[in-house]
């Protein structure tokens, strides 16, 4: 389904009102609507006006979809419904997608925020129970999901018939990646918190609790930085990217600036060959197109950090070498010629906030005007044109109905039938049969949050 078509007074090129757009059904749909993890009731003076709202206390790993197949004139393209099957959810809980669920509702709400700026009405319901989960969630995570020894591991969730949640952790489950999250996470929660007018007793002492995890978390990554360096390129490249943006939001000061150093001299000596980066340190395989571009956006951060332009440098390597792949016609880099063009949520994620970043370190206007109109190419040829974006068959969809007074109305009017709007896991082209079809309908927490999370980042640098 050729997701243009439904979107109401959007601008093709603004990407950004598009983006608000995705990522609002997106979270509204997991957090509201799917029952796809533990829930907790809203307090009523929330809740007010609003049916069978029960929002996530924490999201499960994956789950399966009713899928209903729409007939459309247009062969080319399936039109869907879908909705969860609550009898299909694998139960297992993981800190990176409980983060990826925090780090998204808090730049949601900041999101809102920026668009209500000028309402004087009171404030949006919606921002008010993004907060409230994005607590309630951090609550939980640090509660259930914090081991004795200051890292967050995952666990199955084993229902009780009382009150208590019972998780049980798996030791095997441990990832650095996860960490490095969960900091990014809680430091978001506590600049929210911090923005708030809210000072009750029990808000401060939520707000004391974060910063307290922060700190520990945070020191126990930079006392991990050989074991850091020895980690694949993707990893590395994550985690890198997590802890400049956490320094960036929590830290004053520049003591950091050595750390995050050599990180990115560890991350730069693995490019080789002009322009391409290998998997990991001791071997010269060639790493994904995903891990060039998360590479990419290591290397920008790096240099915005640091100011050490062999970083800028290597970035710029990088991305002229994966231009070469830029295929005009369809949009999409694509490294390897074959009939079929394979591309999932996850990849189209990292690729745009690759993009977006990049571009806030060139200083040629030129050239950053081609990188502009490339990353809204891409993200119409895979977001737009391919129907990976489910959305509601109703009138005039955009993004007005999630600001102002109208969020009360939308809210029931989208979810009243249980139907949910996410971004599916991943699209295939057939370019001999010129048929674009999505594969994989099946709910993946970390395909649809990294993807919404990206979104959210397109012009909040």
């Amino acid at each position: 389904m050729d997701t243009n078509s439904q979107v109401n007074n959007l601008n093709i090129d603004d990407i950004y009102r598009q983006a608000f757009l995705y990522s609002s059904l997106n979270i509204l749909s997991i957090l509201l609507a799917s029952n796809i993890g533990i829930t907790y009731e809203l307090d009523e003076t929330i809740s007010v006006g609003l049916e069978n709202i029960k929002p996530l206390l924490a999201i499960y790993d994956s789950g399966k979809l009713n899928i209903n197949f729409i007939e459309n004139s247009d062969e080319s393209k399936d039109d869907i419904e879908l909705s969860f099957n609550p009898n299909e959810f694998n139960t297992k809980i993981t800190p990176k997608y409980q983060a990826l669920m925090i780090i998204s509702e808090i730049k949601l709400r900041e999101k809102i925020l920026g668009l209500n700026a000028s309402d004087s009405n009171d404030n949006n319901i919606l921002e008010v129970i993004l907060l409230d989960s994005a607590i309630n969630q951090a609550k939980f995570c640090t509660q259930h999901l914090l081991n004795s020894d200051g890292f967050f591991y995952g666990g199955d969730y084993i229902k009780s018939d009382n009150e208590a949640y019972e998780i049980t952790l798996d030791p095997s489950s441990f990832q650095w990646v996860d960490q490095s999250y969960m900091l990014l996470a809680l430091v978001k929660l506590n600049e929210a918190i911090n923005n708030t007018c809210e000072h009750s007793f029990e808000f401060l002492q939520i707000k004391d609790n974060i910063v307290s995890s922060i700190e520990s978390l945070l020191q126990l990554l930079i006392d991990a930085k050989e074991k850091l360096m020895d980690l694949p390129t993707m990893d590395l490249s994550i985690i890198l990217n997590n802890i400049i943006e956490t320094i960036n939001l929590f830290e004053e000061n520049n003591s950091f600036y050595n750390y995050i150093a050599s990180l990115g001299e560890e991350l730069k000596s693995r490019e080789f060959n002009n322009g391409y980066i290998k998997d990991n340190r001791d071997n010269h395989a060639y790493s994904s197109l995903s891990t060039h571009f998360k590479a990419i956006e290591a290397f920008s951060n790096s240099y915005i950090y640091t100011k050490y332009y062999c970083f800028k440098d290597t970035a710029e390597l990088l991305y002229d070498k994966l231009n070469m792949a830029w295929d005009n016609n369809l949009n999409l880099f694509i490294i390897h010629r074959k009939n079929k063009i394979k591309y999932t949520s996850k990849t189209i994620a990292y690729i745009i906030k690759s993009l977006n970043k990049f571009s806030n370190i060139l200083d040629n206007e030129e050239k950053i005007n081609i990188l502009d109109k490339q990353m809204k190419s891409f993200f119409n040829a895979t977001l737009n044109t391919t129907g990976l974006q489910v959305l509601p068959n109703i009138d005039n969809l955009d993004i007005d109905m999630f600001l102002g007074d109208k969020i009360e109305n939308a809210l029931n009017e989208l979810f009243n039938k249980g139907n949910t709007y996410i971004v599916l896991r991943g699209f295939e082209i057939d370019q001999r049969k010129d048929k674009t079809k999505i594969y994989g309908y099946k709910f993946l927490a970390e395909y649809a949050l990294t993807l919404v999370e990206a979104i959210l980042s397109l012009d909040s640098n």
